[in-house]
């Protein structure tokens, strides 16, 4: 059986080649440069199965099956994955299968490619695209990517609401909330305890207020200390409640934290302290700032730690409060 003659379906994209073999059969061509535009896919019994992505697609095609269509399609124009969702994109919302969630559309100058991120705390979808991206090719990646949508929805743990009895990992060491609502005092802790004072309809508002003010300080604090070893000046520190970083350091010299890195371990905040200070001598992500960072941290293996613990943990921070 002679190879498929990929380069004619570059030059139609609709067209479409087929051919029954036996199961040993194989018919390979090997692939120069296709951009990245466009996919190959392998359909059998209607069901496509991406072959190759990427920024172009090297090797050979496998078509051992027993009665297989080989197709080339552009991303704007045909659809490479199955879904089963229906879909619904609003310029806020976004309705799969009849469920409704909160939807983003960012532009970010620093992305190579699409990317979707569902938040933890409220289930947002957030469609990240580089700049130069079509919104067209944003809402068809969305529609492909909708089952995995629905499952990383399904995955998403409750949120852990700030009550009494509840606890909260201040440090990264469980605490328990007590109400005390005849003392005075606002918020203190004793032991692995956490009390806070007031009517217990203010008790978020006040524990989170005090979270923010212990980290201003505590962050601030620590952001100078390793600031004048580098001979660099921290101007401003700021706490936030930011979903998509923990940390962000300005051209002049303002730092902004997140404030629930006080849920995390003591070493992964110092971390993020350390790595917010080294941009302001390195303002990349350069080998001489991960060198600078670990130098901040005491070692390799202190960077490695908390940056793994982040990975693995950090999401979970975002379900408090």
């Amino acid at each position: 059986m002679p190879p498929l003659d990929l380069d004619a379906l570059l030059c139609d994209r609709t067209a479409s080649t087929g051919y029954h073999g036996r199961a040993s059969e194989q018919c390979e061509r090997r692939a120069g440069e296709f951009p990245c535009r466009f996919h190959i896919v392998v359909s059998n019994a209607n069901n496509p199965t991406r072959v190759g992505r990427g920024d172009f697609f090297y090797g050979s095609i496998d078509c051992s099956l027993e009665s297989s269509v080989l197709q080339l399609y552009d991303k704007d124009l045909g659809l490479t994955k199955p879904y089963s969702a229906s879909v619904q994109i609003n310029e806020d919302r976004l309705i799969l299968g009849g469920r409704s969630f909160p939807f983003q559309v960012r532009r970010d100058t620093r992305a190579r490619r699409m990317l979707l991120r569902v938040m933890p705390r409220d289930g947002a979808v957030v469609l990240v695209l580089p700049v130069r991206a079509s919104l067209r090719s944003g809402q068809q990646f969305v529609t492909e990517h909708a089952n995995w949508i629905l499952a990383r929805q399904d995955e998403r743990p409750a949120v852990q609401v700030w009550q009494d009895g509840a606890v909260l990992p201040l440090y990264g060491a469980p605490h328990i909330i007590r109400h005390r609502p005849d003392a005075r005092g606002g918020v203190w802790v004793e032991g692995q305890e956490i009390h806070v004072s007031g009517r217990s309809e203010h008790l978020p508002r006040r524990l989170r207020d005090w979270l923010k003010r212990r980290a201003r300080e505590e962050f601030g604090a620590a952001a100078r200390d390793m600031a004048v070893g580098l001979g660099v000046a921290v101007k401003r520190v700021t706490v936030r409640d930011t979903q998509s970083r923990w940390g962000s350091c300005s051209a002049h010299g303002n730092l902004s934290f997140s404030w629930r890195l006080m849920l995390a371990p003591a070493a992964v905040a110092r971390y993020l302290v350390a790595h917010e200070v080294a941009h302001l001598k390195h303002m990349d992500h350069s080998i001489a700032f991960w060198r600078l960072c670990a130098q901040l941290l005491g070692g390799e293996s202190e960077l490695r730690a908390a940056r793994t613990w982040l990975r693995r943990h950090g999401a979970a921070l975002h379900l408090h409060g």
